[in-house]
């Protein structure tokens, strides 16, 4: 038997928001800058997949929560967005080991009809302490890391269909 993935993946979309800005993230949930997607299914999908890869960090606050991101949609334009249900996650280390991370969200979801939007959003799991989404940061000098000259990383999205 053969396989080939490219018969099998079928509208792929790539986005990276170079407008989107850095921001911090604390106890309310809060929608992360560049994340958001607009994706129409193919008619003969059988699920959507949909990657996106992106730096959280501890600044401002070093070590100090976990992030928890979830996995948000609308049916309206915008208008209202929903929770959807099993994709939420956890991340980050309260110990300071490490201070920032490369994220990278795998979500297989089931088709729909029409129209979606898709982001992602997140809030603080400590209420006394931030994160930050979408800079770099360099625990040695204790600051937002130069990286050749870019101070934030925009995220990274693909999504498509599997048929």
């Amino acid at each position: 038997m053969t396989y080939s993935a490219r018969r099998r993946i079928q509208n792929v979309t790539n986005l990276i928001d170079y407008s989107s800005s850095p921001q911090a993230v604390s106890t309310t949930i809060t929608a992360y800058n560049g994340t958001e997607v607009t994706y129409t299914p193919t008619s003969a999908a059988t699920s959507v997949v949909l990657e996106v890869n992106l730096s959280l960090s501890y600044f401002p606050d070093y070590a100090g929560t976990l992030a928890s991101t979830r996995l948000q949609e609308s049916t309206d334009s915008g208008a209202s967005w929903s929770t959807l249900a099993g994709f939420k996650a956890y991340e980050g280390n309260e110990s300071g080991d490490y201070n920032v991370y490369v994220m990278q969200y795998v979500f297989i979801l089931p088709t729909w009809s029409g129209s979606k939007m898709l982001r992602l959003a997140g809030r603080s799991d400590d209420s006394s302490h931030e994160y930050s989404l979408g800079y770099g940061w360099n625990n040695d000098t204790g600051s937002v890391a130069d990286n050749f000259g870019a101070h934030d990383a925009p995220a990274h999205i693909s999504i498509y269909s599997v048929e």
